[in-house]
């Protein structure tokens, strides 16, 4: 049994050393710094504040999706293809047409915003309109910035790439904010917010934009004619940002309708419970940064019951490390809003504790989705994630109203328990693995059914 194991040790060792140590940095260093800026807009701006604010960034945030469609995992696939084959001009061409094609649907969204900006100030709702006006600034910011991160990581450069938007951004609304607090230079307001995220933002790309240059090969610098493949990469990016939006709907979608539906104050109590709750998961988004690479190489080499051990393995930890918070936020949940955020955020401890029990569960199927896109069952996973957002939906739009956070709670964390139990199914029965930190299933050795029928050879 020992020998069995030390392969997988000596490679998962090899891993950390080759950059994974490195990606979970970034990444526990963004989620602390997230978490710090919920804890600092919370306690400045208060519940009617936060709330404001958070429904904006909400609004944003998913209207980022139509200025990006899939450009920037376009860029990240085909900047490699481009380097490797040493084709200068069509990478000139790709990084170009992108780039503007995310610039002209930006102006669009902005344009957007600013009508549905003007609407709200016609209903009364003057401080969530100078908010959306402030915010309508970020789409490009965000648009093009994942544009840049995602050619540097075409380019290899994958922590670099993860720098500006995971750690410059972060660290400098925190600083620009703590700044204003303690000199009381100005009045924080959530407009204020606003504009010092995109202020952090706009530093943050630029930020970028330089390393990128830094980053960029010499050969672009000689000007190649740009080789342009419009239809091809549209053809290519929709499908790509179909995930990526459905993701994006399925996580701000109850923080929207609360803001429809519900006051502000209630808004910001929910947002505070979302943010706590997503503590729950970290272990899970940490330890995926590291394994999936290792379970691609034993999915290629057919080596799955090695597979099977691994992906029970990574569960197992996630759910250990889960445990312990949501354990804590049962227990304690009130007094750690209350001593955390401030006394007005306490009575979200009932949502927050809903919310954590979903990614309790969130964290026990494991790297589910993972493995279905591994094993090339996307479609399969299309569907899931189609079918989790049309319950989040319809659950929030019928929950929201009478209960509110508590509602949006619940909607939530059924639509997370739904999605993981449909795409543990498939990839049981496609992939032949069991994600759950205790198998139900014997380890499969061949692959299930999925193993003699390959992606595009249909199936029955």
């Amino acid at each position: 049994m020992g020998h069995k194991r030390r392969p997988f040790l000596l490679s998962l060792k090899a891993l950390l050393k080759k950059g994974g140590i490195a990606s979970l940095a970034v990444k526990l260093t963004n989620t602390a710094m997230v978490f710090g800026i919920s804890v600092l807009l919370a306690r400045t701006l208060g519940a009617d504040g936060f709330g404001i604010y958070s429904f904006v960034l909400a609004m944003v945030q998913i209207l980022v999706l139509p200025a990006a469609v899939g450009l920037p995992q376009l860029v990240v696939r085909e900047t490699a293809k481009a380097g490797v084959r040493k084709d200068w001009g069509r990478l000139r061409g790709l990084w170009q047409w992108a780039s503007r094609s995310s610039l002209i649907f930006s102006l669009i969204m902005i344009v957007v915003l600013t009508g549905i900006a003007k609407l709200m100030s016609l209903i009364g709702e003057e401080g969530r309109a100078s908010t959306l006006l402030a915010g309508a600034l970020l789409i490009p910011f965000v648009a093009l910035g994942r544009l840049r991160d995602g050619a540097l990581r075409g380019l290899g450069k994958v922590i670099i790439g993860q720098v500006s938007d995971m750690i410059i951004r972060p660290l400098l609304l925190i600083i620009f904010v703590f700044s204003l607090v303690t000199t009381n230079f100005y009045p924080l307001s959530a407009t204020v917010a606003m504009a010092l995220n995109v202020s952090a933002a706009a530093c943050a790309f630029l930020f970028g934009a330089f390393l990128l240059r830094r980053a960029t090969p010499v050969h672009l610098s000689e000007n190649p004619t740009p080789d342009l493949d419009k239809s091809g990469w549209w053809a290519a990016a929709i499908p790509l940002g179909m995930m990526a939006g459905l993701n994006m709907i399925n996580q701000h979608a109850d923080i929207l309708l609360l803001g429809v539906f519900r006051p502000d104050d209630e808004v910001g109590v929910y947002r505070v419970a979302v943010q706590a709750a997503m503590l729950v998961a970290f272990g899970l988004h940490a330890i995926e940064m590291v394994v999936i690479p290792q379970f691609a190489r034993l999915y290629a080499s057919e080596n799955f019951a090695s597979l099977q051990r691994l992906v029970t393995v990574s569960a197992r930890l996630t759910s250990l490390l889960a445990i312990p918070i949501v354990v804590v936020y049962w227990v304690l949940g009130e007094r750690f809003l209350s001593l955390i955020f401030g006394d007005e955020f306490a009575i979200g401890y009932l949502a927050m504790s809903i919310l954590a029990a979903g990614q309790l569960m969130n964290a026990l199927f494991g790297s589910v989705k993972a493995i279905l896109n591994m094993g090339g069952c996307e479609r399969e996973s299309m569907r899931a994630m189609m079918w989790g957002v049309g319950i989040n939906l319809t659950l929030n739009i019928i929950l929201v109203p009478p209960f509110g956070g508590n509602g949006a709670a619940i909607a939530t964390a059924a639509s997370v328990v739904f999605w993981n139990a449909r795409l543990w199914v498939v990839a049981r029965r496609r992939v032949g693995i069991d994600t759950l930190a205790i198998p139900v299933s014997r380890p499969s050795t061949r692959g299930g059914k999925f193993m003699s029928q390959r992606p595009g050879q249909g199936g029955s």
